[in-house]
């Protein structure tokens, strides 16, 4: 498979895992559970923003490359055997 595409294929997954995790964490962020993302005190507790958003991005990062580059592999090798 070209370079290009695997390029493509991880920049796609960024993308996505970007997307998903920030909505997962302003849904956090919202609800505040505990109130750990917020107080009226000191506002808002960005380390654990942060915390969440990476705690949610690198796995899905890493989930969804592996299941999206396996998939643009077998449809690679199938186009190319047609």
């Amino acid at each position: 498979m070209p370079k290009r595409k695997w390029i493509l294929g991880l920049l796609i997954s960024f993308g996505v895992s970007l997307l998903i995790s920030a909505a997962i964490t302003y849904n956090d962020w919202c609800l505040n559970p505990g109130g750990i993302f917020q107080n009226e005190q000191s506002g808002t507790q960005w380390a654990f923003v942060w915390e969440t958003f990476f705690s949610w991005f690198f796995p899905l990062f890493v989930l969804i490359s592996a299941i999206l580059l396996l998939v643009m592999l077998i449809v690679y090798r199938i186009r190319r055997k047609a």
